[in-house]
């Protein structure tokens, strides 16, 4: 059966047919403008929130859509995973120290990730691009971070409030207000005091001066801190040393505590022992004056030349064959 249709059923077909056939190029259009036949690169980034973020949601870099989110994946508290789908023709401006924000383009409405431009290389397919927190408002109430903001904003408007009921009293104004009077007068002596010391520290620092002592200063730290563990070392080494070193220490305090006992009686017989002394030396004196009128005697002349004959032998058995030369000769006595 041969179907036949009318002149309006074919116009009104041929009106269907162009419809269908512009909303196909539309659409095919709007997928080529849209990218979704154009190849993308997979890179990944970690949120502390998923709020407002939906798979498809979009991806900007400088205020231009390069991408959409691909997928959601919870990890942890406070840590989702982000996968974010990237036109291959947009690859090239990610970059190391590129940043992904989240943030909503209005008051109401789903959020959007903002890439910002790194300096550094060209990332590679699949790496992870940092995150940085975003200041959402709705966010904030969500988390319960509005809610600590507000408490402190009313801590801080209460402590302002004592404040400002403190000065209202008059005391406590003028009282302040003296004391600003008073700072003019610390002001200009210190100020005096600043300039007397850049007087005195400027000869001192001539010919660099305090430079080179601070130099020699660091020099010093430095060499001791080079010496120091040899020293230890040598400590650790010689247990010997250590224990001698404590030895002498302990005897020098126990020599140091005797001293301390001795100390007053000396200081009782300071007085005393000047005339002592010469009182001594005035006794040796006259001993030698009685030896030599002795030696003069008759009766001992010959006992004093047996004495130093043999002293003289003694003294020439004592020094060696090679100092012969410098042995004691016996004395000649005196003339008489």
């Amino acid at each position: 059966m041969k179907l036949k249709f009318t002149r309006v059923e074919k116009v009104a077909g041929f009106f269907v047919l162009g419809a269908v056939g512009v909303g196909l190029l539309t659409l095919v259009g709007l997928a080529v403008k849209q990218g979704w036949f154009e190849s993308r690169r997979v890179y990944w980034t970690h949120l502390a929130s998923g709020q407002g973020l939906t798979s498809g949601s979009d991806i900007q870099f400088s205020g231009v859509r390069i991408g959409s989110v691909g997928s959601l994946e919870f990890v942890e508290e406070g840590k989702i995973r982000v996968e974010m789908l990237i036109l291959d023709r947009y690859r090239d401006q990610l970059r190391e120290g590129a940043v992904v924000k989240s943030w909503r383009p209005f008051l109401i409405g789903s959020r959007i990730l903002e890439i910002t431009s790194g300096q550094g290389s060209m990332l590679k397919i699949g790496s992870e691009i940092p995150s940085r927190p975003s200041n959402d408002v709705f966010e904030m109430i969500a988390n319960g971070g509005l809610s600590q903001s507000m408490a402190t904003l009313v801590a801080v408007t209460e402590s302002m409030t004592r404040l400002l009921e403190a000065f209202a009293e008059p005391k406590r104004t003028t009282a302040l207000i003296e004391t600003i009077d008073d700072l003019h007068p610390l002001v200009r002596n210190f100020s005096a005091l600043s300039t007397e010391l850049t007087k005195v520290i400027r000869p001192l620092n001539k010919d660099r001066k305090l430079e080179i002592a601070a130099q020699n200063i660091v020099d010093l730290t430095v060499e001791l801190r080079h010496a120091l563990p040899a020293l230890t070392g040598v400590l650790k080494d010689s247990p010997r040393l250590t224990t001698e070193i404590t030895t002498t220490l302990s005897q020098l305090t126990l020599l140091t505590g005797e001293m301390t006992k001795i100390l007053p009686a000396i200081s009782v017989l300071g007085p005393d022992i000047s005339r002592t002394t010469r009182r001594a030396v005035e006794a040796l004196d006259e001993t030698v004056v009685v030896l030599k009128a002795m030696q003069k005697s008759f009766l001992l002349r010959g006992a004093v030349k047996e004495v130093r004959a043999e002293e003289a032998a003694a003294g020439a058995q004592r020094a060696p064959a090679s100092d012969t030369t410098l042995s004691p000769q016996p004395s000649t006595p005196p003339a008489r």
